[in-house]
C-alpha cells in the first residue's frame, strides 16, 4: 500500500472531526452508564474518569465508533 500524504488542511479537517466524533460518542457512553469510579473530592461532573468509556464500552458502540472514524479517514476496511 502507498503511502497517502494529506495536506495540512485535510489532517485539520480530519483531526478535528475525530475530535467531536470521539467527544460526542464518549458523552453518549458516560450518559448510558458506562463512567468509573470517581475518587472522593472530585467535583461533579468530575474530569478523573474520562477515559472510562473508551475501555469499558460494549461491542456494539465500539462498532459504531470505529465505524463512523474509519468514515473520517476514509477507510473502508
Amino acid at each position: 500500500m502507498a503511502v497517502e500524504l494529506l495536506s495540512e488542511d485535510e489532517r485539520r479537517r480530519r483531526g478535528a472531526a475525530i475530535q467531536k466524533l470521539h467527544y460526542d460518542w464518549a458523552v453518549r457512553q458516560a450518559d448510558a452508564g458506562v463512567d468509573g469510579p470517581v475518587p472522593s473530592g472530585r467535583p461533579d461532573p468530575s474530569d478523573y474518569n474520562l477515559h472510562v468509556p473508551d475501555l469499558e464500552a460494549g461491542g456494539d458502540a465500539l462498532d459504531e465508533f470505529f465505524d463512523a472514524y474509519n468514515k473520517i479517514v476514509g477507510d473502508d476496511t
